[in-house]
């Protein structure tokens, strides 16, 4: 079944937690969107007894974000037009690169990396370069 931002209700809801405490770094971007910019966002959930897969529409600024997760074939139906910045994870590149081609939707221009470590095991490179990030960044 196919679900939308308007379908969350709480069962919905503690499905995503779950998914997010299972792998945090995967799916912070859907917690914190969800909670804290849910008018810039839009969400389709592919979704049986677990979430399945998503797609993940942040819409603040162009050109809008779109992370995916697991099963999208289905939800790639629902991509807004283009220009989008798409984070596809290992795995989907190939699913999805090729529908975009076949769409004439396709240009790779990087690549995405999500870095994290914790307070205890930061450990700068260059102490003295090292500045705190900001929005401009």
């Amino acid at each position: 079944m196919i679900l939308n931002v308007n379908d969350l209700n709480i069962g919905v809801w503690r499905k995503l937690v779950s998914l997010y405490h299972r792998d945090p770094l995967r799916h912070v971007y859907v917690i914190y969107d969800l909670i804290y910019e849910l008018d810039e966002t839009e969400i389709y959930l592919w979704l049986e007894e677990n979430v399945e897969g998503y797609m993940l529409i942040w819409k603040r600024r162009e050109p809008y974000s779109v992370h995916l997760f697991g099963n999208v074939e289905k939800l790639l139906d629902s991509l807004p037009p283009s220009p989008l910045r798409i984070h596809i994870p290992e795995g989907l590149e190939e699913e999805v690169m090729d529908r975009l081609r076949e769409e004439g939707r396709a240009s790779v221009e990087g690549y995405y990396l999500d870095m994290a470590v914790t307070e205890e095991r930061f450990k700068p490179y260059n102490p003295d370069m090292a500045v705190r990030l900001t929005v401009k960044n």
